[in-house]
């Protein structure tokens, strides 16, 4: 399993809901990999079921997306979402 370094909304807050919808994550397939052009990095939508860390945040996980670019070591988020579409926790991916 890879590192997760908790990193608090890193600004996460404002994409989530605002460049990146509810209805336009709940249309993403799991693992199926998106290029988002207004972000400049690709989605994935993840098995919240698998990839919730509720014990880790103290909060209950609706939905888990990761950004990452291919091109970039160091750019790989793990952002995990409420029911309510607000940001529980962003970890840096390692």
């Amino acid at each position: 399993m890879a590192g997760h370094l908790p990193i608090g909304q890193s600004g996460f807050d404002h994409v989530i809901g605002s460049i990146i919808k509810r209805e336009d994550i709940l249309k993403l397939e799991d693992f199926k990999r998106v290029f988002n052009n207004e972000l400049d990095c690709y989605i994935q939508k993840l098995p919240t079921h698998e990839y919730q860390m509720n014990e880790e945040h103290g909060k209950e996980d609706d939905l888990v997306l990761y950004f990452y670019k291919l091109d970039v070591d160091d750019y790989s988020y793990e952002v995990h979402i409420d029911k309510d579409t607000k940001v529980n926790q962003v970890y840096l991916v390692m």
